[in-house]
């Protein structure tokens, strides 16, 4: 314990906030193994000490190069000032001699993200999400990003992007504007500039082309990869053909002609264009779900089920289902909704499965909504394994089980399919005690489809059963269930008395159960009668086999031959066997011939 205390000291000490700062309501820890080279911060993880939620921490040292502080107090300022969706969330900050620090959502590094998510859906989003930010920057708030590049960008757990890199944000006609002074000191910057801005002309900056040509170089990093020098922007084999124009309308060398990011966007969004794809559609959707009627929300969540196995697993699992979930917490979607819950659900581990999903199923299952349960009990293969054995247990199975009861003759079968899947997981208690008996109860049903898949549950559950259960309960209901009108459930009967055969005692088998299949040989249903053969002919193998076990005779042996049957007219015990042994014609012609 002492190790790890003066592990969080060593820390602490390292990035400046111990002492005077103590009270700063977040832990800073580690530094992420990835850190941009052209980012004047040091970038580490944190946690926020009243719930231990992750947040990241850009920090800078003072001391390392004063002439960069005019930038990096600049970005303090803005991001303290600024907000947009699209943006870095700035959670806190703070100032002193030595260090600033700013917390910001948990992101990492574009160009760490980009190594193992190259995936074309997410880079369109991206692109789109960070075009509107700085269209936001542009036309509404008249400023200037200066220092647009991957560096610049980070990118959430769900797969967002989020803009930062605010060092240079400025109003350009001010006239003690940052991005003049201090534009050149950026670290590698001169590759990301246009011609007039590598010539000293700040004249352009007030329309948006600056911004404009940067953009096309976050366009080449996102798929091409790092740019070495600006010659390198005309390796163009990796950008998507329907964004290409536009990629090189955005690097005009005359300003005047060139493309603004706001231009970019609204050419991106025309029909089949680069913007126009179904992933950037159903992410506008969600953002916009909560001002959505009804009969949108339906027609959406409808769709969604077919498209959401096709979109990257970490923008389904941490954008998607939140609002999915948010959804059916609402009562909005229904049985749409929990399909596509299900299917993201099979992409999470447990854990997260526990914590996410779990809850939210078991408050539907207390729902009266008969779509919702109908489609739980459909969908319930799919989310139990995923689930613990105490939930299951205590706060699913008697929401199940009530099904039973229901009017709805569609959600009483539909219970006794779910019941394939979660007797395995009930206590051996829970399926003797109430499991076996909820279930008998479908047996008396007055739809006959319910009572034949019930009879076939029985069979198949069979191994969860006792011996005893079997005895007491199931062989008499099975013995019922062989005087059923409907057909298909005289033949259920018959399959689930040979499914269970073993649990039973041979006993029971020789006087109760196997008169009453023999009654069904003569059924007039040619299917009945042929599996009335085959379950007959298996219940005499298990009769067989109990009688190989017995005792040749349960009659005492006596040394007389005066015993019952002895003297000179009768027979011994042993003189009995051997006619026995002759068969039955045999011994009754050798009576009658001693009787005459």
């Amino acid at each position: 314990m002492a190790y790890f205390s003066g592990l969080v000291r060593s820390t602490l000490s390292t990035v400046g906030l111990g002492g005077a700062h103590a009270n700063f309501p977040y832990t800073v820890g580690e530094p992420l193994e990835h850190q941009e080279s052209d980012s004047l911060w040091t970038l580490h993880k944190g946690t926020k000490k009243e719930d231990q939620s992750e947040v990241t921490v850009f920090v800078y040292k003072t001391t390392q190069r004063s002439d960069h502080l005019p930038l990096t107090k600049n970005a303090y300022k803005r991001f303290r000032t600024m907000r947009h969706p699209h943006m870095l969330t700035y959670l806190d900050g703070i100032e002193c001699p030595e260090y600033i620090y700013i917390v910001t959502q948990s992101v990492i590094p574009l160009s760490a993200y980009l190594r193992e998510n190259r995936h074309d859906q997410l880079i369109s989003w991206g692109l789109y999400t960070i075009a509107q930010a700085v269209k936001f920057l542009n036309v509404d708030c008249k400023l200037v990003h200066g220092n647009l590049r991957s560096s610049s960008v980070y990118v959430t757990p769900a797969g967002e992007w989020r803009l930062g890199g605010f060092e240079t944000l400025c109003n350009p006609s001010e006239p003690d504007a940052v991005i003049k002074t201090y534009h050149g000191l950026l670290p590698s910057i001169q590759q990301y500039c246009p011609p007039e801005i590598q010539s000293q002309n700040w004249s352009s900056l007030e329309n948006g082309s600056l911004d404009g040509w940067q953009f096309a170089t976050l366009i080449y990093e996102s798929f091409q990869g790092k740019l070495n020098t600006a010659a390198d922007l005309s390796h163009t084999d990796t950008i998507p053909s329907t964004m290409l124009r536009a990629y090189k309308q955005l690097l005009a060398p005359a300003p005047n002609s060139r493309m603004t990011v706001a231009q970019f966007m609204a050419a991106g969004t025309q029909p089949r264009s680069f913007f126009d794809n179904e992933f950037i559609r159903t992410n506008l959707f969600l953002e916009n779900l909560s001002v959505k009627d009804v009969k949108e929300k339906n027609e959406f969540f409808r769709q969604l089920g077919g498209h959401v196995e096709k979109f990257p697993v970490s923008f389904s699992t941490h954008k998607v289902l939140p609002e999915l979930l948010k959804s059916l917490e609402f009562g909005a979607g229904g049985p749409q909704v929990l399909q596509a819950v299900v299917k993201i659900g099979n992409l999470l581990d447990d854990e997260n499965y526990g914590k996410y999903i779990t809850p939210t199923i078991v408050k539907l299952f207390s729902l009266p909504d008969r779509a919702l349960r109908y489609c739980l009990l459909e969908n319930i293969a799919s989310f139990l394994p995923h689930i613990s054995d105490k939930v299951v247990n205590n706060s699913i199975y008697s929401h199940v089980a009530a099904g039973f009861v229901d009017t709805a003759p569609a959600i009483r079968e539909q219970t006794v399919k779910s019941f394939l899947t979660i007797v395995p997981r009930l206590n051996e208690s829970t399926v003797q005690r109430d499991a076996v008996a909820a279930l008998s109860k479908t047996l008396y049903d007055p739809e006959p489809g319910i009572r034949t898949n019930t009879l076939i549950c029985f069979g198949k559950l069979g191994r969860y059963m006792t011996p005893s259960t079997h005895q007491t309960m199931v062989g008499p209901l099975f013995a019922r269930s062989l005087r059923d009108p409907f057909v298909h459930a005289r033949a259920a009967a018959l399959m689930a008395i040979s499914a269970t055969a073993e649990w039973q005692l041979p006993k029971d088998v020789a006087n109760r159960i196997l008169p009453a299949v023999c009654t069904l040989l003569l059924d007039p249903e040619k299917p009945v009668r042929t599996q009335a053969l085959k379950t007959a002919t298996e219940l005499l193998k298990v009769v067989e086999e109990e009688a190989q076990t017995m005792p040749e005779s349960a009659q005492p042996k006596t040394a007389t031959s005066g015993a019952v049957g002895g003297g000179p007219g009768g027979q011994s015990p042993n003189s009995t066997e051997g006619a026995l042994q002759e068969g039955w014609s045999g011994w009754a012609v050798s009576s009658l011939s001693r009787g005459l």
